[in-house]
């Protein structure tokens, strides 16, 4: 989760667009419905099927230009074969972050050591690699770099990681789904993004989808 999952991301990015990169990102919902089930004999909830076919189908229309307009060269099934791989072993380290939550482990430690070991594969595998380690030494660089390292892992992973041990890793995911959803209405507002009528169906599936899944059962 903390490594081969990014590492993964940035090849399919070479491959194929943003878009399509985080529709393969959303299927982080049905890996982890069916490895809670798998794993933990966690039932897979009328509530949560139907929601994630609702957020399913809105993220379908989210990215339906890309959709329509999709290459299917070798390259782009390929990039789309990495981006699956990468949400998959993003799930794996999510039933291993539940199975912690389960032996009362804390967020914080799990994430320590998983960013630890994480950090050190990876830097393995770019040594391996012939990766050059210069940073650059610019204020855009250092300031976006403190900010992912503090808000978009630490804080980010550790409200996530106890959000999935409260609920479970299969409602817990559907943040893959809302996501897109934040970054269209951040890019409305930052890049003068222009909406359309299925686009904004998409959300609006998406919003649903995220209540279904998200209300108790009765009884």
């Amino acid at each position: 989760m903390f490594s081969v999952n990014y590492m993964l991301t940035y090849i399919a990015e070479t491959m194929i667009s943003s878009g399509l990169v985080a529709l393969s990102f959303t299927v982080l919902v049905y890996y982890n419905m069916f490895g809670m089930r798998l794993f933990f004999k966690r039932p897979i909830t009328r509530n949560v099927i139907a929601g994630s076919i609702l957020g399913g189908v809105g993220i379908v229309l989210i990215f339906l230009n890309e959709i329509l307009h999709f290459d299917p060269s070798s390259k782009t099934i390929l990039g789309l074969c990495v981006g699956f791989l990468a949400t998959l072993s993003a799930s794996v380290g999510n039933m291993v972050a539940q199975k912690s939550y389960q032996l009362r482990i804390p967020v914080l430690v799990t994430n320590t050591f998983g960013m630890l070991y994480g950090s050190l594969f990876t830097l393995v595998v770019a040594l391996l690699h012939g990766d050059s380690l210069a940073l650059p030494m610019t204020v855009k660089f250092w300031s976006a770099l403190i900010y992912l390292a503090l808000f978009g892992s630490v804080i980010a992973f550790g409200a996530y990681l106890s959000l999935a041990g409260k609920i479970g890793a299969e409602k817990a995911a559907y943040t893959s789904v809302i996501s897109p959803v934040i970054a269209l209405v951040l890019s409305s507002f930052f890049e003068n993004f222009q909406w359309t009528p299925y686009i904004l169906g998409g959300v609006v599936l998406c919003l649903l989808g995220n209540i279904l899944t998200l209300t108790r059962r009765a009884g």
